[in-house]
């Protein structure tokens, strides 16, 4: 019975040793292979796990190894270079690494830290890598049918974490054909890549089916708005008024909005757009030139086309 507990004593102590002699270079080595390989459950598991992004509205469905597939393959994984060293009750380091992939394209740098730690975590031996330093995040709004490498989203609005790095993405965006998901690096059809590193990878934009239902609904609202009055006495209608604004008070017909709206503001809830008002004089000889139109984007549950209603008002921000 001694010898067995003496036995198994020094198998522990030998084990334990080991461990601790991972230098921190080669735990940061260790650390960003696992990343490059697409082992997010393993490099998950070896963080402090005491990050503040483990809260309420941010999702943990990306940290796995299924959002992995069809990524684009990373051929080398640079010698990991230490940046900096500072010293307090723990040490903390730390370390760039590159990553380079097999389609020649321009090349990702991961940066993360490492801290000492009292108790072995696994092949990191006593080192542990910090959550917030290797993870982004990233929101899919304004999307259906979201699916990164073999995960599909279950919550577009809430905010993805996931490990530095690119992923295959396939998106559609809601309310199809009116908005489009645009892909920086597109892969096909509604498929393109998202890349943790440089501009974002992809956005949701208004298609051109958006801006010509747009460009009715401003030229409906603009003839709506036409009122007749005395020079000296406008006889006005309240509710135009409340709608309309100044634009109720123009003798002559306002002008239509230019058929090209990229001059317009088009967002995902509202577009906006400037009218001329011309010569018209209110009150005291004030001359106002334009005035700028809110027009709020609606999808009825029972309409797969979108309703407009605008305002004259301040522009938004």
């Amino acid at each position: 019975m001694g010898l067995v507990a003496a036995a198994s004593g020094a198998g522990y102590w030998s084990n334990y040793v080991y461990l601790s002699d991972v230098s921190a270079q080669d735990a940061a080595a260790h650390f960003a292979s696992l990343i490059a390989d697409g082992q997010y459950e393993e490099a998950f598991s070896l963080t402090d796990g005491s990050n503040p992004f483990l809260t309420e509205g941010f999702s943990t469905e990306l940290l796995i190894d299924r959002s992995h597939v069809g990524a684009p393959q990373v051929s080398g994984v640079s010698e990991v270079s230490e940046v900096s060293t500072h010293t307090s009750r723990s040490t903390s380091e730390w370390f760039d690494t590159t990553f380079v992939y097999d389609d020649s394209s321009e090349p990702d740098t991961l940066s993360f830290s490492l801290r000492s730690t009292e108790r072995r975590n696994g092949s990191l031996g006593m080192w542990q890598a910090s959550f917030d330093t290797a993870i982004q995040s990233v929101s899919f709004s304004g999307m259906r049918d979201v699916r990164v490498g073999d995960v599909a989203i279950s919550d577009p609005d809430a905010r993805h974490l996931l490990f530095a790095g690119r992923y295959r993405m396939e998106a559609h965006a809601d309310h199809e054909p009116y908005w489009k998901v645009d892909f920086t690096y597109p892969l096909g059809d509604n498929v393109g890549e998202l890349r943790t590193a440089g501009p974002p990878s992809f956005e949701v934009v208004a298609s051109d089916e958006l801006k010509d239902w747009a460009n009715g609904a401003a030229q409906a609202f603009m003839m709506d708005c036409r009122t007749s009055f005395s020079s000296s006495m406008p006889s006005l209608n309240p509710a135009d008024v409340q709608k309309c604004g100044v634009l109720a008070l123009r003798s002559d017909a306002p002008a239509l909005p230019p058929v090209d709206l990229i001059s317009f503001e088009v967002h995902p809830t509202w577009f906006g757009f400037y009218v001329d008002m011309g010569e018209t004089i209110l009150k005291e000889g004030y001359h106002i030139s334009t005035v700028y139109v809110t027009c709020d984007i609606s999808f009825p549950d029972t309409s797969d086309s979108p309703d407009a209603s605008c305002t004259v008002g301040k522009r938004r921000r």
